[in-house]
């Protein structure tokens, strides 16, 4: 490990989700580890609860010691976690066959705070006649994907009416970051912002439609446009305060 690197993150990616009717979306977990972080005598690990989540953040475990080994053992139980065994065996999945392997890359929270969490859908979800994409926005760190009790993110469609067309927003419903905290009474990215997230989501779609055989058989430049594509992207990305973007995770989606 670069003892360069201060923190550590070791993401999950089984080859049991992201798959044809089944995208096990959040079934599993990731952990942070600390470079200096030592093993203890056992050289075991436990999960314990996270007692440094920020306000609105779901509570969540994370592993003690904070090491990079225990956080690579945390990672691969998750795996067998409740929910993930359940609901691939409802859906019919063997259990043998399934297997998880590991992405390690430096933490992006020690650059700078979170400013905003993000997924956006390459399209308009539940609405066929609209050429767009689909944005969940949230403030700070607070989650989109499992939000806590009381709280959600907002809903802003980026629409297209044609090729040479700029994209247009409206905010379906403003985000409400905490519980016990009204809803927002304005978007949580500046108009901007949000645009520049819109376009930079389309050139990871180009790419990745570019690179992927069978993604979209048709020309990739018309991807954006084509409210039949068989699939789009599911991308979560963080908006971080010195105004970069991280893009954590692009997978398929084969919803509507």
């Amino acid at each position: 490990v670069d003892p360069s690197i201060v923190k550590w993150k070791i993401r999950s990616s089984a080859n049991a989700e992201d798959i044809e009717n089944f995208d096990g979306a959040g079934l599993h977990d990731s952990y942070s580890s600390k470079s200096e972080t030592k093993d203890n005598a056992e050289h075991s690990c436990k999960l314990v609860l996270d007692d440094e989540v920020e306000p609105g953040e779901l509570s969540k475990f994370k592993v003690k010691p904070k090491t990079v080994s225990c956080a690579i053992k945390g990672v691969y139980a998750s795996m067998w976690n409740k929910r993930a065994v359940d609901e691939r065996s409802f859906a019919r999945i063997d259990h043998a066959t399934v297997a998880m392997g590991l992405s390690v890359l430096p933490s992006y929270d020690t650059e700078s705070p979170v400013a905003a969490n993000s997924v956006v859908v390459t399209r308009v979800i539940n609405s066929p006649d609209i050429l767009g994409y689909s944005l969940s926005i949230q403030k700070n760190n607070n989650t989109v994907t499992n939000p806590s009790p009381g709280t959600w993110s907002e809903l802003t469609i980026a629409a297209v009416g044609g090729t040479n067309e700029k994209a247009t927003l409206s905010t379906l419903r403003y985000a409400k970051p905490l519980p016990d905290e009204d809803v927002l009474k304005t978007s949580v990215l500046d108009n901007e912002t949000t645009l520049y997230m819109y376009s930079l989501t389309r050139k990871v779609e180009l790419a990745y439609c570019r690179a992927k055989p069978g993604y979209y058989r048709q020309n990739c430049d018309d991807v954006f446009f084509d409210n039949e594509k068989p699939k789009a992207l599911d991308l979560e990305m963080k908006y971080l305060q010195n105004g970069e973007f991280v893009i954590k995770q692009v997978r398929e989606f084969s919803g509507r």
